[in-house]
């Protein structure tokens, strides 16, 4: 797509139904147009583009994401970058995927920004996940595939760091019962911080072992000290100190292989925030 961009922490912002490569994108020069670009993947041919909603700002963070429903037909979710408090979603009625229905809205109880889509056909529920409370990782979840959500907004990760801090996450659905979480504990340009992962399902989060965390609507969201760490970042406050010991790091990626076992990529930073 011509003048597209996207951020890592959104997903699945590329998606292939039936024989269509089907892309979200934010303009990146101009009005920043929130488009969806489609490939006829047999064909080898561009089939166009369609504008979601003009005027969307050229943020990289406000790119669609995609969710294929049982019909065939695609869901899609957008949000600007943490200025509202509401995500904006579509339905597509066509099988080019280029006509998209009525934009509807889920309203949050806090500025929104990236947006991830998995569904656990065990629960029979879509998780929205995306940065809302707090700043902190946050969903809401649908029981029709996404043709209406519900009212409660439940804040999935805890901010432990002090200041205006918040944990930058990555999912990944194993499609049935799990959803991997591999985060954070706070902005790798203004602390040393480390990664952590653990599981969350039926309202529950586990290690990687299986052994029991702690309820969430019982026992609150998940701080990070209550995870696996997987990365020990250097600790420190890079805000008006020295950076040349100290190293963080970001999470980048995390899937599922066949057999259900987790596998993560991150990216650790030394000596003033050089690559590592």
């Amino acid at each position: 797509m011509h003048n597209a961009g996207w951020c890592w922490f959104q997903d699945p912002r590329a998606i292939i139904q039936d024989g269509k490569l089907v892309i979200g994108s934010v303009a990146g020069n101009g009005i920043g147009d929130a488009a969806v670009g489609v490939y006829d993947l047999d064909n080898k041919q561009l089939l166009g583009r369609t504008t979601l909603k003009a005027d969307f700002d050229h943020d990289d963070h406000n790119s669609p994401v995609f969710y294929t429903r049982p019909d065939g037909s695609l869901l899609t979710v957008y949000a600007r970058h943490n200025s509202e408090k509401v995500h904006y979603y579509r339905i597509s009625t066509s099988s080019d995927f280029l006509n998209w229905g009525e934009e509807k809205t889920i309203q949050s109880p806090a500025n929104v920004t990236y947006m991830n889509l998995y569904n656990l056909s065990g629960e029979k529920t879509l998780y929205n996940l995306y940065r809302g409370i707090d700043w902190n990782p946050t969903y809401v979840t649908s029981k029709d595939d996404g043709a209406t959500w519900d009212d409660e907004h439940l804040h999935l990760i805890q901010n432990e760091v002090s200041g205006v801090q918040r944990p930058y996450a990555r999912y990944a659905g194993n499609g049935k019962d799990t959803i991997g979480l591999s985060f954070t504990d706070a902005h790798p340009r203004d602390f040393g911080n480390s990664i952590y992962y653990a599981e969350f399902r039926d309202g529950n989060f586990y290690n990687v072992d299986g052994s029991f965390i702690k309820n969430l609507k019982k026992d609150g969201p998940l701080k990070p000290s209550q995870a696996k760490k997987i990365f020990q970042g250097g600790g420190g406050d890079f805000r008006g100190h020295d950076l040349s010991v100290e190293k963080s790091a970001w999470t980048s990626s995390v899937a599922f292989d066949d057999k259900g076992y987790p596998h993560i990529a991150y990216t650790y930073y030394l000596s003033n925030l050089n690559p590592g």
